[in-house]
């Protein structure tokens, strides 16, 4: 008894601890995952990064540049003076200092400079979302697949069971006397049949559990469970909601338009920095140091190095102003491609919101079809089901062959499946209104 008791606790405790590990996948979950780990949306941040320190960059060319320099030479030889006599000049030479230099004015090229480096980041971190807008369909879409793929096997399973157990019925008749062979037989191939039919549901779930977990570059799709109750019976939209609030709605959150409105933006940018060309540039510069000079042919010297260090210590201040007079129309011709630049980027525009109100238009359709088929298909369950248990008792109770079952069953087992059909497109079509509209597949 003692034995048994352990054994038992055993077990218990081995099912409580593999229950604990079990993990069940839910829609947030696989979308959170797969936008952890797509390596798309991680070369993206790479170069928001590289786009980041670009914006630090350009800001930093407002500041003052500091250079120092040092140079020593020597010179060996005979050399000609202005006088015609030729004779030995060696000496050494040498300067050294530092030189800052400041842009002052350039028409505003350096802050449009920065302000463009800063929508490029923008842009950058856009095109990132977008990344992300298409995984997360394509996970929802995948989702929603295995969830129906799911739902579609356990109809069949229900098959497979009710199949084994009108076989099991059959064969005891017949040994009773009172089946003929023909109806064992046809038991016998129902349950074949349902037995098939499962087995390539159990194939197209699997296929989708793939699919879903090569989009979450999970590594084993075995361990992928999801547990989800899909939502309600009912998905109805907000009374308010019309096609043009719903393009509005999209208008807004769609990172396309937003990075298409930045573009616009940063063509607006460049336009300034070319217009500066046509503008002067005036820069200031200061230079501090000194040099140092030995001739070595003569006897009497001029100081050692630090002497003349300090006595030919000198300043420079500078103001360099460069004035554009001609640049082989250089300007012009730029000023006219950033002009036509910006009509193709309008283009862009137009057309985006041109797909936006297409797809809105597609979304709302198939809603709204779906959904009509949704209601149809449970109306049609309803006396399909009431059918087959009228046939059932029929069947039963002798009056009927197991032809006439067989026939209301599968009628039964079709209806299921194109409600499990028709409430899964229609709750696609639902997450994909909501997430074009507020930017979120989840109505809470």
């Amino acid at each position: 008894m003692t034995k048994f008791l352990i054994v038992t606790f055993l077990n218990f405790t081995q099912s409580l601890l593999f229950a604990q590990e079990t993990k069940y996948w839910t829609l947030k979950n696989c979308v959170d995952y797969a936008l952890e780990t797509n390596t798309e949306i991680q070369r993206q941040q790479v170069d928001v990064a590289m786009k980041t320190t670009g914006v630090r960059i350009a800001k930093k060319e407002r500041l003052p540049s500091i250079t120092g320099y040092s140079n020593v030479h020597s010179i060996f030889g005979r050399s000609q003076d202005i006088f015609g006599n030729i004779q030995r000049n060696d000496n050494l030479n040498s300067n050294m200092g530092l030189t800052s230099e400041i842009m002052l004015y350039n028409f505003g090229a350096l802050k449009s400079q920065a302000r463009k480096s800063k929508l490029e980041t923008e842009i950058a971190e856009l095109e990132m979302d977008i990344i992300k807008r298409t995984v997360t369909i394509q996970i929802v879409q995948a989702y929603l697949e295995l969830l129906l793929k799911q739902s579609i096997l356990q109809t069949h399973d229900s098959a497979v069971t009710n199949a084994h157990s009108l076989h099991m019925r059959a064969k005891l008749t017949y040994e009773a006397g009172s089946t003929s062979q023909s109806e064992l037989y046809e038991a016998k191939a129902t349950l074949v049949r349902a037995q098939q039919e499962q087995a390539v549901a159990k194939l197209a779930m699997d296929r989708a559990k793939l699919n879903l977990a090569q989009l979450m570059l999970l590594d084993d799709h075995s361990q992928l469970l999801i547990k989800f109750d899909a939502g309600t019976n009912t998905f109805r939209l907000p009374n308010s909601l019309s096609e043009s609030d719903a393009y509005s709605a999209s208008y807004i959150i769609d990172p396309k338009v937003k990075q298409i409105g930045k573009r616009l933006l940063e063509n607006e940018m460049e336009r300034k920095i070319i217009r500066g060309d046509r503008h002067p540039r005036v820069t200031g510069s200061a230079t501090f140091g000194s040099t140092y000079f030995n001739p070595f042919a003569f006897q009497q010297r001029l100081g050692n190095f630090f002497t003349q260090t300090g006595n030919n210590f000198a300043q420079q201040v500078a103001i360099t102003a460069n004035i554009p007079i001609f640049n082989k129309g250089q300007t012009r011709l730029k000023l006219k491609q950033i002009d036509l630049s910006r009509v193709g980027i309008e283009l862009d525009e137009q057309l985006q919101k041109q797909e936006i109100r297409k797809e809105i238009q597609q979304i709302l359709f198939d809603f709204r079809s779906n959904q009509e088929q949704y209601i149809h298909a449970k109306e049609v369950l309803t006396y399909t089901e009431k059918a087959m248990e009228f046939a059932k008792k029929s069947y039963e109770a002798g009056r009927s062959s197991i032809y006439d079952y067989n026939n209301s069953r599968n009628n039964f087992i079709q209806a299921q499946n194109a409600v499990l059909e028709a409430r899964y497109s229609t709750i696609f079509s639902y997450k994909m209104l909501l997430y074009q509209t507020t930017g979120s597949y989840d109505d809470e």
